[in-house]
């Protein structure tokens, strides 16, 4: 990786959407344009910021649907042009900010192919507006990293697309635990686990460094000694709070390292068989993790996070596969890919599995090189999972 890349500013905790506020009227912000989706919308989650921006002039968009296509990019791109806003606000999810990260793009740079989006090339975004992203779940990190998943449909099959680039960190960032408190409980956990995935990854990615190893550390340690708390006081705003940091803590960790395998399979199974991201990473991780032990690199990294999460009660004396297994099976978590998908259909779609996870960018990233058989492991595990402790590897 070139460097640590951040957002300019991170608002955090109960204040800081009236943080924000403050910093648009010492801006002296003329044009504010929300994109959001139609579920969130129909919810008023909107109205907690809609009513502190009296003062100003906004329009909402909220026609994001999740796993954002590139073609309702292009649409959202051209609702932007014709507002010409100073400021662009992304409420929501990852699709949400993933789609107003290409909005932005294409209001900046309204030639450029969104499929072309790489850290090789420039974009010049920042020059018109500016990027806000005020996350609505605790996970995905999108509101501190380069990376944007967009959808292809092809031959009727649902393909996405992992793109990235630095210019896409958002220039504000807004975490105030307001926006996630009412959060249901198969997304707490689910978006949850996707934010462990991202610490772990990060962790061990062969771009790793001293920043991001610190940052995901955290994570890994707030997600195992607060999540469960949090699952069974979903109201608690102050566990909100440290879930909600925690995910942002992971998602600039991986942002400015990479993630691996783990991601690579969750991305192409998630997408052909419409399973939430959060609960497809979830399922593959341990078994990744598992798969990463052959790298001695890895395994030293492993097994210090292993043994910090025993010494402090948070888990077993066990490897790290073991315990994220124990961990999201206990959470009421899926474990296998076979709870989703028959086994004649897993089957029949094995080969075709296997060469599009080979052509995801994360894996490069991934501490041992994967290959063929290497992917095939992992995801055959991730199928048919571990039947028992007992029969724990």
């Amino acid at each position: 990786m070139p460097g640590i890349y951040l957002p300019k500013i991170i608002f955090e905790g109960f204040d800081a959407l009236d943080s924000f506020i403050e910093y648009l009227r010492d801006e002296d912000v003329k044009k504010i344009f929300i994109v959001t989706d139609e579920k969130l919308y129909e919810i008023g989650l909107h109205k907690i910021l809609t009513d502190e921006l009296k003062d100003f002039n906004y329009t909402i968009y909220k026609d994001v649907k999740p796993e954002p296509t590139v073609d309702s990019v292009y649409k959202l791109g051209e609702a932007i042009r014709e507002y010409k806003p100073d400021i662009i606000i992304a409420l929501g999810g990852g699709s949400v900010i993933d789609a107003a990260k290409g909005g932005w793009i294409l209001y900046e740079a309204p030639d450029f192919n969104i499929e072309d989006i790489s850290p090789l090339i420039k974009i010049g975004v920042g020059r018109k507006a500016k990027l806000v992203s005020i996350p609505t779940t605790s996970g995905t990190g999108s509101e501190a990293t380069l990376a944007v998943v967009y959808t292809r449909v092809e031959d009727g099959r649902k393909i996405k697309i992992p793109l990235g680039s630095y210019e896409l960190v958002s220039t504000i960032v807004v975490l105030d635990p307001r926006f996630v408190v009412n959060l249901p409980k198969d997304l707490t956990l689910y978006t949850a686990l996707d934010a462990l995935s991202h610490a772990v990854e990060s962790y061990v990615s062969n771009t790793s460094n001293p920043y991001t190893d610190a940052l995901a550390e955290a994570s890994i340690v707030n997600i195992f000694r607060y999540l469960p708390k949090l699952m069974e006081d979903l109201g608690n705003i102050e566990l909100r709070r440290i879930i909600h940091v925690s995910a942002d803590m992971a998602g600039i960790a991986f942002s400015n390292s990479g993630l691996g395998i783990a991601h690579g399979i969750a991305h192409i199974v998630g997408g052909r068989y419409n399973i939430h991201h959060g609960k497809s990473v979830g399922i593959v991780l341990p078994y990744a993790v598992k798969a990463n032990y052959e790298s001695d690199e890895a395994r030293s990294k492993y097994e210090h996070i292993s043994m910090r999460l025993y010494r402090e009660g948070l888990s077993t004396k066990d490897p790290l596969y073991i315990q994220i297994y124990n961990f999201i099976k206990e959470l009421g978590g899926s474990i296998k890919y076979s709870d989703y998908v028959s086994e004649d259909i897993f089957k029949s779609d094995l080969d075709d599995l296997i060469s599009l996870i080979l052509q995801d960018p994360d894996l490069i990233y991934n501490p041992i090189p994967p290959d063929y058989e290497l992917v095939k492991k992992v995801l055959l595990d991730s199928y048919y999972g571990w039947s028992s402790e007992a029969s724990l590897p």
